[in-house]
Order: structure tokens, then sequence, then C-alpha cells
């Protein structure tokens, strides 16, 4: 029997379309009305649906979640609310109220995104390859199928190589974050291509990061022919393929970002955010900012390393503040590690036109001195 995902008051007038991606998932809408006096709880009774939505215009919604929140079985559901548009009082107002993330009407891919985090699927499904593309060169095919799954759970696209002149050849072609080569396909062709690849006096030093997948045995040769602190990682070949996470999350980190530690403050406000070379837009909330990034409220928070520009407006500024941000820590639905932020990522600024960053950086200092204000209003009054 499909678990239900249910949608209290007016569904709104993109029904079709939800239901449509819905039931691909093998979850079933399900409509639920109310009247004054409804006890949603009591309506409900112990089931544990996938998800439910509240309609923007529904009254006592407060007091709805509330008595839904007291139900084990409901405690851990996520709730959304369905706006026609991302008003910030409104969105604010219902972040308040309890729910965990916004649809806005008509937006149909994001929509689609938040039922694969609800199924637990590999969410960049529903953005096609968010951390771009890698060229993984290696003789046997299936030690590339093996390699490429992990790559793929984390949001790349792989280029296969299985000679060294299908390297050369994806390497000049495919615009790729990194290389993972197999000593396999040549153990001294393979290291002399790195430490060229690797030099400070050749053109292409330093722009694409490489992996070298090598037996246990010859590691420590191959770590003394490496320049020191090369974009250069070594894997053993036949160790856990999860390893390639870490590597590719080291190699692809950020630089420290070129402005001074700042104090997080809390901010709420609409954001837009869109893979870099994607098409679809997505919708979260902020939660929280400072000089250097900010964390957006969101389900479909996309992988770590994945480059995005944003859009939203910064503490007392108008129009729009557009960034380049790349994605240095998430935290998925349900994640219960690490520090009680909710359910979204955290993003490290990359690049932002001057004019952006100085009315950033302006509405920052300004909302951080409300907040600094606040903590001193709540200090002891010093007594002679």
């Amino acid at each position: 029997m499909n678990q239900d995902f249910i949608f209290i008051g007016d569904p709104g007038p993109y029904a079709s379309a939800m239901a449509n991606a819905l039931n691909s998932a093998g979850l079933s809408p399900k409509r639920v009305r109310i009247k004054d006096g409804t006890d949603l709880k009591k309506v409900l009774g112990k089931q544990q649906p996938a998800g439910i939505v509240f309609d923007s215009d529904m009254d006592d919604r407060a007091q709805h979640i509330t008595r839904l929140r007291e139900s084990p079985s409901l405690n851990e559901v996520p709730f959304f609310v369905r706006v026609p548009n991302p008003d910030p009082t409104e969105l604010a107002s219902a972040f308040c109220d309890g729910v965990d993330d916004y649809i806005v009407d008509g937006s149909k891919h994001q929509f689609s995104a938040l039922v694969s985090a609800i199924r637990k699927e590999e969410n960049w499904k529903a953005v096609r390859a968010p951390v771009g593309q890698v060229i993984l060169a290696h003789p046997d095919r299936t030690q590339r199928i093996r390699l490429s799954s992990v790559l793929r759970r984390n949001g790349y696209d792989t280029h296969f190589a299985g000679t060294l002149d299908e390297l050369e050849t994806a390497i000049e072609k495919v615009d790729a974050r990194a290389v993972l080569v197999s000593v396999e396909l040549g153990y001294q062709e393979v290291v002399d291509r790195v430490n060229q690849a690797t030099d400070p006096r050749e053109p292409e030093a330093g722009v694409m990061p490489w992996i070298l997948i090598a037996p246990e045995e010859r590691l420590d040769e191959l770590g003394a022919s490496m320049p020191v602190n090369p974009p250069v990682k070594l894997f053993e070949a036949s160790a856990d393929a999860q390893g390639l996470t870490f590597l590719m999350n080291e190699l692809l980190a950020p630089p420290p970002v070129g402005v001074r530690r700042s104090p997080r403050v809390l901010y709420g406000s609409p954001i837009t955010f869109v893979p870099i070379d994607g098409t679809h837009q997505f919708f979260g909330f902020t939660f929280n900012i400072n000089l250097g990034g900010l964390y957006i409220r969101t389900l479909t928070s996309f992988p770590l390393q994945t480059k995005i520009e944003v859009s939203f407006s910064p503490p007392f500024g108008r129009g729009q503040v557009v960034a380049t941000a790349q994605v240095v820590w998430r935290k998925q639905l349900g994640d219960t590690d690490g520090n009680a932020s909710p359910a979204g990522m955290g993003l490290q600024f990359l690049d932002l036109w001057h004019a952006d960053r100085a009315g950033y950086e302006a509405g920052y200092g300004m909302l951080l001195e409300q907040e600094q204000a606040k903590d001193a209003s709540l200090l002891p009054t010093p007594t002679a």
C-alpha cells in the first residue's frame, strides 16, 4: 500500500502536476478538507504520511502544527506550506509556525526534488550532475563501474577513458573538475603526465586536481615521485570506493575566503539558487549569514562542492544580491548528528560583484550591531 502525501486545504493550481510526481514515486496524494473546529490530529489518527502540505491561507495553522507535532508518528514528518510566491513576511511566519520548507506554485522541478528527498533517493537525480563532470581513466571496465557508482551518488557525471590516448582527448574536450587515473594505464606514463599537469611552469598547472589509483605496494613510491603540495591525492586500488568522497571533498573544497572571520547572525529571507550551468531554479529561505557565506533552509540541498548561483535580498537593503557560492556543509532531513540547524546547506561565497558585496557587508554589519545591542540589553546592570 502506497504511503499518503497529504494536502490540507486547497492544493493549488498545480495539484495535477504534483499528483503525477507523487504517483511516479509510489506516493498517494490525499486532500483533507477542514472546517472551523476540526482537530487534524484526530482526523489523521495514527497515520504516518510522507509529508503534509498546508495551504498558505489556512487559519490557525500554528495551532494545527503544534497539535500534530504532539503525535510521535508525525514528529518526523516534513511539513510544508504552499505559496503562490515567496513573500518574506508570509514565509517567516510559516517557519515560525513550524513548517520545514515551502512549495511555490509552479515549481514542478523543485517539487520532484522534494519528493526525492523524502524518499531518500539520490538527491541529485532532480538536478543533472550538480557537482559537475570528472574524468575516470581506468583500463578495467568493472573498476570503472565500481568507482563511478560512488561518484554518481555524490553528484558527478563521469566521463570514461580506457587508454592514455582517450585520457588526453577527454582532458582536451571535457570541462572536468577532476581527473581520476589508474597507473594500470602505464605506470611511468601516468606519473609523467601528472607531474606535467602539476608543474608550476606549465600553463595548465593547478587547473584540475588529480587522483592517482594504484596498488597499495606502489603508494609510497608514488608519493615520493610527486611534487610537494600538488593538487594530487593517492587512492589505494582495492580500497572501499566510498573513500573517493573524502578525497574529492578535500581536493575541491574552496580556498579560504578573503574576508575576516565573522559571527553568524540569524537572518531569514527568500532565496533562489541554481546550479552553475543549470536551468532549473530552486527556492529556499536563509537561516543565518556571515561575511563569507550563508546557510539555506531547504530539503533540496545539493551535494558537497556543488557550485551554485544564489540571489536574495540583503539585510536592510533593496534589490538583490547575486553571488556564486559552493556547498561546504549540508544537513539532510532526519539527520540528528551535528549542530541543531534545520535541514539545508551551508554555502561559502566564491564571487560577488563589488557593489553587491558592499551592500551585503553593510547590511550584515547593521544586523550584527542590532543583535549585539540585544545581547547587551540582557546583561545585568552594574551596581555601585
